[in-house]
Parts: structure tokens; sequence; C-alpha cells
């Protein structure tokens, strides 16, 4: 190798001594420098996306501890007013448009009401047992349902529970 490089002429050496001590400097740019730098500017993206979410895991969070300090029974009275569960299930039903379908409303214990639907549209009948739970705090504990030979319509055995 040292006899190749002393046969080479002047100018060639200083080429080639030029380009290895470029090479020398730019490789480890190349190599180590730039990917390392192209993870920071990911990691930054990352971290700030990060920060966003627990800023919004601790509001959520904040929101449902508050949520778990008011007591059942203060929501349930807020929420239906003092008014009896029989009521609350025949207001409720005839705003969903359901009151044609109810046939039997009767309670079952203190907090507890069932409730018979036939031929009930199975999609309005969903929403009005999410509009029960979450605007009077009455959860349907025992749901029985019947398909009817018309699309989309069903018969229903209904168990809500509630604290008033």
């Amino acid at each position: 190798m040292k006899e190749w490089y002393q046969q080479l002429d002047l100018r060639e050496r200083r080429m080639l001594i030029t380009g290895g001590l470029l090479a020398l400097v730019l490789l480890p740019y190349l190599l180590f420098w730039l990917p390392l730098e192209d993870d920071l500017r990911n990691l930054q993206k990352g971290l700030k996306i990060e920060r966003a979410s627990i800023v919004w895991m601790r509001t959520a969070a904040d929101e449902v501890l508050s949520q778990r300090r008011v007591p059942a029974s203060v929501k349930n009275k807020t929420a239906t007013s003092g008014r009896s569960m029989l009521s609350i299930v025949d207001k409720s039903t005839r705003t969903a448009g359901l009151g044609d379908s109810v046939k039997r409303v009767e309670p079952d214990g203190k907090d507890a009401v069932k409730v018979w639907l036939e031929a009930v549209d199975f999609d309005l009948l969903m929403k009005w047992m999410v509009t029960m739970d979450d605007n009077y705090q009455m959860t349907a504990n025992i749901v029985t349902l019947e398909r009817k030979n018309n699309k989309g319509l069903v018969d229903a055995r209904i168990v809500l529970q509630g604290a008033i």
C-alpha cells in the first residue's frame, strides 16, 4: 500500500488526502449526528403529543372525581325532582315516542320498575334506555327482548333499577 501511495503523483496524493479528510469529517456526521438529530426531532414531537394527552387525562380525571364526590342519592333527586319512578317512566316513554308501545308499567319493590313494551322500534328503545340511565340514573338491570316479524321491532320486558 505504501508503494502504491509513493507511486502516485503529488497532485493525486493531495486529492487522496483531501478526500480522506473530507470523508473523515462527513462520515461521522452522516452516520451518527444526522440520525440522532432526526430522532431528537421525532421525540420532541411525540413529547408534545403526550403532554397534550396528559393535560386531557388530568382534566377528565378531575371531572370523574368530581362526579364521584356527588352522592348517587343527590344525583337522583336532582334528576327526578321528587317524582316517582312510574311517572318518570311514563313521561319519558311518551317523550321518546314509545308511548303507544308501552303495555304495562308496575313497581318492583322500592327502587325498581318493570316495563312491558310490544312492537317497539329497537333503536328507539336503546336510545330511551340510555336516556333513562344518563338523565335519571335508572339502569336496566334485566332486559328480555323478543324479535318480531317486522324488521327492527321487538317485544321487551325491562326492569329499571334506581335509587329514589
